[in-house]
């Protein structure tokens, strides 16, 4: 038995859908629906932060005042097209790689129980850690089923730090894994950490489709 949930935030309201293998997969509609918006208009509110700080910047060092907002406007839509640009092609590559991708938040959450134990279970999560490329399982512990990882910096992010939690369930073993940008001020990972959470998640499933 195999049961998926996407936990972006806080369930206000659920769908499910069906995927191969008979699992089944919710998610917060509401709290999707408000991230997909963030992410429509990344360009917008990156270009506005960063096309002010230059335009501040720039203002300190002439004292004028047009030259300095005509150049933030200008360096603003610039950075923000590059950015959303750039997040649109790696959820596109995301997706044609299988992955469920409904927003690039880079605070990524995954949720699946599962009918075997609680310790092949921690173990197969353990061995998942090998799937992501760079990564480094930092602690371990069997007892409370706590799983910590690190993968190393890459051009779309300074690293993320993987979080497990393995816990027995009512005929089950509940697998929650998390996934967060090391820099905690990162608004943007280009999809970094739901192709984090998506790889260990793929990696599990099969691995206990083999053992069944």
């Amino acid at each position: 038995m195999l049961r998926v949930r996407v936990t972006p935030g806080s369930p206000i309201r659920t769908f499910k859908r069906r995927l191969t293998g008979g699992m089944r997969m919710s998610i917060s509609a509401r709290k999707t629906a408000l991230l997909r918006l963030r992410e429509k208009h990344i360009g917008l509110w990156t270009g506005v932060y960063f096309g002010g700080v230059m335009a501040v910047f720039s203002f300190l060092q002439s004292g004028e005042i047009i030259a300095p907002l005509v150049g933030g406007v200008i360096t603003g839509a610039l950075f923000g097209g590059c950015m959303s640009w750039l997040n649109s092609r790696e959820k596109k590559r995301l997706k044609l790689k299988g992955f469920n991708v409904e927003c690039t938040n880079p605070i990524q959450d995954r949720e699946v129980l599962i009918s075997d134990t609680q310790a092949i279970a921690f173990m197969t999560c353990k061995d998942a850690i090998g799937s992501l490329r760079k990564a480094q399982i930092i602690s371990a512990d069997a007892s409370s089923g706590r799983i910590e990882a690190r993968v190393s910096a890459t051009w779309r992010s300074w690293g993320e730090k993987i979080t497990i939690i393995v816990a027995p369930a009512e005929n089950a073993t509940n697998i929650k894994i998390r996934s967060a940008p090391i820099l905690t001020t990162t608004m943007v990972d280009y999809g970094k950490g739901a192709e984090n959470v998506e790889t260990l998640l793929r990696a599990i499933c099969k691995r206990i489709k083999e053992i069944a």
